[in-house]
C-alpha cells in the first residue's frame, strides 16, 4: 500500500469510532423521541411529519459531516446557510401566495427543511471539527430532552411537579434515556480526543511523528480501568442531571390559558340597547329615548374596571422600566466584554494574520509580517521593539532578556539570520526565493519557544500589553 493510501486509511479508521458512536447517539435519541410522540398521539399526519423531520435531521447532519471530512471551511457553510435561508424564504412566500391555503402543509414541510436543515448541517460539521465537537452534540441532546418532556406530559406527572414533587417527572424509561445519552456522549467526546491526537501525530511536521511503526501496545488508549472510570463518570453525571434538572425546568402555571381578565367574554349584550318591538311611542319621544340611552351607556366605570385599568398602567410602566434596565445592563456588559476581551482578541487575530495572512501578500510583506511576529515574541520576553530600530540591533538588545526567562538560557536558532534578512528587505536590497520559508520557520519557533517559557502571570500580562 502506498504511503498516501496508508495515511488515508489511518484517518478513516480514526474517524470510524467517533462517527459510529455519534450516529448511535443520534439514532437512539431520535428513535426514543419518535416512539414517545407516537404513543402519545398516534396520528398518521403527525407520524408523516415526524418522518420528514427525521429525514431533515439525518440528512442535514450527514451532509455536514461529509463537508467536514472534505475540510470545507466554516465561512463556506455559513454562506450556504444564508443562501438556503434567503432562497427558501423567497420561494416559500411566492409559492404560498400563488397556491393559496391548499399549499399550507407543503409550506410547513418547506419551512422545516429550509430553516432547520442548515442548522443540522452545522451541527454535523461541528461534530467532527476540532474544538467544536461539544457544540455538535446539541441535536441528540435536544431529542433526549424532548423525549423526557413528552413522557412526563403524557403520563400526567407534570401536575405532581407543579405541586412540589420535582423528581416525580422521572420514571424507568426517561432515566434510561438520560443514562444512555450521557454514556454515549462521554464515549463520543473521548473518541474525538483520540482522533484529535491522531491528527496531531500524523500532521506534516508533527512533533510526535515517529520513524518506526508503533506496536499496538504503544498506541494511546483507555484500558479496562480507564473505561471503568468513564462508566463511573457517566453514572455520576446521570445522577447529577436527574437530581438538578427538574429544578431548572419551568412551565406555565395550571389554568394560565389566557383570555381576558375574567367575567363574561366580549359577546355579552351591551346594557341599554333598545329591544326589538319598542316603538317611538313607548317611553316618550325619540329624542328622549336617545338621551336616556346615552346616559345609560356613559355610566362610570365600576371599581373592578378601574382596578384593572390601574394595574395595566402599572404593568406597562414597569415593562418600560424593565426594558430600559435591560438595555443599560447589556451596554454595561458589552463595555466590560470589550475591556476584558478586547486586547486578547486583537492579539490573537494579529498573530493569526502574521503567521498565515488572511489575504495574499507579496514576498516582501511576508518577510515583514514574520519579523513582526518575532518582535511580538521578543516584546513578550521584555525587549519591546523601538521605532525605527534595526532588526540586528533588536536581537542584540534582546539577548539579556532571553537569558532571564525561566528554565535557563534560551537560544533561538536562526534568529540572527532572520534579522539580517529582514534588514536586507527593509533597505530594499531584494528578497531571495527561500527567504519567506526560512523566516516562517524562525518566526514560529521564536514565538512558540518564548511563549512556552513564560510563566502564567507573564503570559497574562503579555495578552494585555499594547502592540504597536
Amino acid at each position: 500500500m502506498s504511503p498516501k493510501l496508508a495515511s488515508l486509511w489511518a484517518d478513516v479508521r480514526a474517524l470510524l469510532a467517533p462517527l459510529a458512536i455519534y450516529w448511535l447517539l443520534l439514532g437512539g435519541t431520535f428513535g426514543a423521541f419518535a416512539i414517545a410522540v407516537t404513543l402519545d398521539n398516534p396520528d398518521p399526519e403527525g407520524m408523516m411529519f415526524l418522518g420528514f423531520f427525521g429525514l431533515v435531521t439525518f440528512g442535514g447532519v450527514g451532509l455536514g459531516q461529509l463537508l467536514a471530512v472534505l475540510r470545507v471551511r466554516d465561512w463556506v457553510l455559513f454562506a450556504t446557510w444564508a443562501l438556503i435561508w434567503g432562497v427558501g424564504s423567497a420561494f416559500g412566500v411566492v409559492g404560498l401566495a400563488a397556491l393559496g391555503a391548499a399549499a399550507a402543509p407543503l409550506m410547513v414541510l418547506l419551512v422545516v427543511a429550509v430553516f432547520l436543515g442548515p442548522i443540522f448541517m452545522m451541527a454535523g460539521a461541528w461534530s467532527l471539527r476540532t474544538g467544536r465537537d461539544l457544540f455538535g452534540t446539541w441535536v441528540p441532546l435536544m431529542y433526549a430532552t424532548g423525549t423526557t418532556i413528552v413522557l412526563a406530559e403524557s403520563s400526567g406527572r407534570v401536575s405532581d411537579w407543579h405541586q412540589g414533587s420535582k423528581w416525580a417527572v422521572w420514571d424507568a424509561v426517561s432515566l434510561s434515556v438520560l443514562a444512555g445519552t450521557v454514556t454515549l456522549l462521554v464515549a463520543f467526546l473521548i473518541l474525538r480526543e483520540r482522533r484529535r491526537l491522531h491528527l496531531w501525530r500524523g500532521a506534516p511536521g508533527g512533533l510526535l511523528a515517529g520513524s518506526v511503526k508503533e506496536a499496538r501496545q504503544g498506541r494511546p488508549g483507555l484500558g479496562a480501568l480507564g473505561w471503568a472510570m468513564v462508566g463511573m463518570l457517566a453514572i455520576g453525571l446521570t445522577a447529577g442531571s436527574a437530581v438538578v434538572g427538574p429544578y431548572l425546568w419551568r412551565t406555565g402555571r395550571p389554568g394560565d390559558e389566557g383570555g381576558g381578565s375574567g367575567g363574561t367574554g366580549g359577546t355579552e349584550q351591551v346594557e341599554g340597547q333598545p329591544r326589538q318591538g319598542q316603538g317611538d311611542g313607548e317611553g316618550g319621544s325619540t329624542a328622549e329615548q336617545v338621551q336616556r340611552e346615552v346616559e345609560k351607556n356613559l355610566k362610570p366605570l365600576n371599581s373592578r374596571d378601574l382596578q384593572h385599568s390601574e394595574q395595566g398602567q402599572g404593568q406597562g410602566g414597569q415593562q418600560g422600566v424593565d426594558l430600559w434596565s435591560t438595555l443599560v445592563i447589556l451596554l454595561i456588559l458589552m463595555a466590560l466584554a470589550v475591556v476584558v476581551f478586547g486586547r486578547p482578541i486583537q492579539r490573537l487575530l494579529l498573530v493569526r494574520h502574521l503567521r498565515r495572512p488572511l489575504w495574499q501578500v507579496p514576498p516582501t510583506a511576508q518577510v515583514e509580517h514574520l519579523w513582526r511576529l518575532v518582535e511580538v515574541a521578543l516584546g513578550d520576553a521584555g525587549a519591546a521593539p523601538r521605532p525605527g530600530e534595526a532588526a540586528v540591533s533588536l536581537v542584540e538588545r534582546a539577548r539579556p532578556h532571553l537569558e532571564k526567562l525561566p528554565n535557563g538560557h534560551l537560544s533561538i536558532p536562526g534568529l540572527e539570520e532572520a534579522a539580517l534578512v529582514r534588514d536586507r528587505v527593509a533597505f530594499g536590497l531584494g528578497v531571495a526565493a527561500t527567504d519567506p520559508a526560512r523566516m516562517a520557520e524562525v518566526a514560529d519557533d521564536a514565538y512558540e519557544t518564548v511563549w512556552n517559557r513564560l510563566s502564567d502571570r507573564a503570559q497574562l500580562r503579555a495578552m494585555y500589553r499594547t502592540l504597536r
